[in-house]
């Protein structure tokens, strides 16, 4: 005779210390950034921005006199993914900066760069 026992634990409930309400319970309680929410620039996010002008300037295939980061989105991902509005003068830029996880080495990354409507 054989005898085999199966035991699945869905999700990961043995840790939680709320009971665990079904299939997907784990993926509905994260929380994610709305990335059509605007912040007010903030020291590190301005920082952020003029790290990667140089990136910008080069994307945008100009010289920016006026450099001025005016708000932005972000939203969770493998990383932190920043959407900068940047008023450069006469029009407004949005640049798409991607920051790894430290684990991943933290790298900045300017995924674009674009002119926008005011």
């Amino acid at each position: 005779f054989f005898f085999f026992f199966f035991f699945f634990q869905a999700e990961d409930g043995i840790r939680d210390v709320e009971r665990s309400r079904g299939l997907g319970d784990v993926y509905k309680r994260q929380v994610h950034g709305d990335p059509n929410e605007d912040f007010p620039m903030d020291d590190k996010v301005t920082a952020l921005a003029l790290t990667t002008k140089a990136q910008i300037e080069a994307a945008l295939g100009t010289f920016l006199n006026t450099f001025n980061p005016v708000s932005y989105q972000f939203q969770p991902v493998a990383g932190l993914m920043y959407r900068v509005k940047i008023d450069v003068g006469k029009r407004m830029v949005r640049a798409c900066i991607f920051v790894n996880l430290p684990c991943n080495g933290g790298d900045i990354e300017l995924l674009s760069a674009k002119y926008v409507g005011c």
